[in-house]
C-alpha cells in the first residue's frame, strides 16, 4: 500500500512539473495560465491514480528478477546452491521468475523441490552419514504427512517424475516441515562438497537391506520391490511398504542405515 502511494504521489508530481512548465510556456500561458490552481491539482492528483497501476506493473517487473532472487537467497540451502551449482541455480532461478510473469501469485515450491531433489540425488551418495540419515528422515516424515491426507500427493512426492500429478501440494505442507528439510539438504551438499564420500558397494548395502526386508515381510508386499518400474503400482500399498522399509533402515545404528541410504540414492 505505502508503495502505491509513493509511486502514486511521484507519478503526480512528474505530472505537475509538466502541467506548470507547459503553462509557463508564452504561448500556452496566454491561453490557459488564468486557469485556477486547483485545476492543476486535479490534473495532478487524477493523473497520478490513472497512471499508477502502469508504473506500479513496470517497476515490479524491471525488478522481479532480483528480488526473486532476493527471496530464494533467504534459504542457506540456494545460498550453497548458487556458490556450488552456479548454472543449476541460474536456471532455477529463470524458471521461477517466466512462472511468476504469468502468475504472481504462483507458488515456486514446485519449481524449487524439482531441482533440489535432483541435486540431492547427485550429492547425497557423497554426504556425511548423519546428515545423509537425517535428511531421508525428515522425507521420510513428509512422505507420511502428504500419504494421510492424499495417497497420490505422497506418492507423487516420492516418484516425481514416474506420475502425471502436479505438486502445487507442497506449498501448503507445514513451513516447519518444508524449513526443516531444506536445513537438511543444505547440509548434504555442504557436507559433499566439503568431502566427496565414497559410494558403498552392493556387498556393503545389501545383506543389510535384506535384513530389513525379511522383518518386514509379514506385514507389506515386500514384492513391490521387484516391480518399482510398473506404472499401475498400487500407490496405497507401495507407499506403506515404503515407509516401512525406510523405517527399519531409520531405526539402524548410523554406519549401517548410511551405507544402504547412500548406496541406494547412487543407483
Amino acid at each position: 500500500m505505502l508503495t502505491k502511494i509513493l509511486i502514486s504521489a511521484t507519478v503526480g508530481a512528474f505530472i505537475g512539473l509538466i502541467y506548470y512548465g507547459l503553462i509557463n510556456i508564452p504561448a500556452v500561458k496566454r491561453n490557459f495560465g488564468k486557469l485556477p490552481n486547483w485545476v492543476g491539482i486535479a490534473l495532478i492528483i487524477i493523473g497520478g491514480r490513472a497512471l499508477e497501476p502502469v508504473v506500479t506493473n513496470f517497476w515490479n517487473d524491471f525488478y522481479l528478477p532480483a528480488n526473486t532472487e532476493a527471496a530464494l537467497l533467504q534459504s542457506s540451502v540456494f545460498r550453497t546452491i548458487k556458490v556450488q551449482e552456479p548454472k543449476v541455480f541460474a536456471e532455477m532461478l529463470s524458471r521461477c521468475v517466466e512462472t511468476l510473469r504469468k502468475d504472481r501469485n504462483a507458488s515456486l515450491t514446485p519449481i524449487t523441490a524439482g531441482y533440489s531433489s535432483k541435486l540431492v540425488l547427485k550429492r547425497i551418495p557423497h554426504a556425511d552419514d548423519k546428515f545423509v540419515i537425517e535428511y531421508m528422515r525428515s522425507t521420510i516424515e513428509i512422505t507420511r504427512y502428504l500419504d494421510s491426507r492424499n495417497h497420490d500427493q505422497a506418492f507423487a512426492y516420492i516418484f516425481p517424475d514416474r506420475v502425471q500429478f502436479k505438486l502445487p501440494f507442497l506449498g501448503d505442507l507445514p513451513k516447519e516441515r518444508l524449513n526443516h528439510q531444506l536445513e537438511t539438504l543444505n547440509d548434504v551438499l555442504v557436507s559433499s562438497y566439503q568431502k566427496q564420500r565414497p559410494i558403498p558397494s552392493e556387498g556393503e548395502a545389501q545383506p543389510i537391506m535384506l535384513d530389513v526386508l525379511t522383518q518386514i515381510k509379514d506385514h507389506c508386499d515386500i514384492s513391490i520391490f521387484t516391480k518399482l518400474n510398473s506404472k499401475d503400482l498400487d500407490h496405497a500399498e507401495t507407499l506403506k511398504t515404503l515407509l516401512a522399509y525406510y523405517d527399519g533402515i531409520l531405526a539402524l545404528p548410523e554406519p549401517k542405515a548410511s551405507t544402504v541410504l547412500r548406496y541406494s540414492l547412487a543407483q
